[in-house]
């Protein structure tokens, strides 16, 4: 990963991963998720604090968002609004990635 828009993406592209449907909702062996916080198999719940997975270090990541936030742009759930209010096509996220 080249560029930090490209990180960004990326990362709330596989946080979207499990939504399977326009209700945002995600399905895993039969069983239905409503809300991305509910998915258990997904660090997002890392990423908004509230799980704390030994081996996972988010800070990278919401660094950018604590840096704008000190500027005033974004809001304390930013990294949150960032993946839940996206409106988008999973296709166009990522385009045709080239893997080094």
């Amino acid at each position: 990963v080249k560029e930090d828009d490209y990180l960004l993406n990326l990362t709330r592209y596989i946080h979207l991963n499990p939504i399977t449907d326009k209700n945002k909702t995600a399905t895993y062996k039969g069983q239905t998720f409503v809300k991305l916080t509910d998915f258990d198999f997904s660090s997002y719940q890392d990423y908004l604090g509230l799980r704390k997975t030994e081996w996972l270090s988010p800070e990278f990541i919401l660094e950018y968002f604590n840096e704008n936030k000190k500027q005033g742009i974004i809001n304390k759930n930013s990294y949150k609004d960032f993946v839940e209010n996206y409106q988008f096509d999973p296709s166009e996220i990522l385009g045709n990635p080239i893997l080094e």
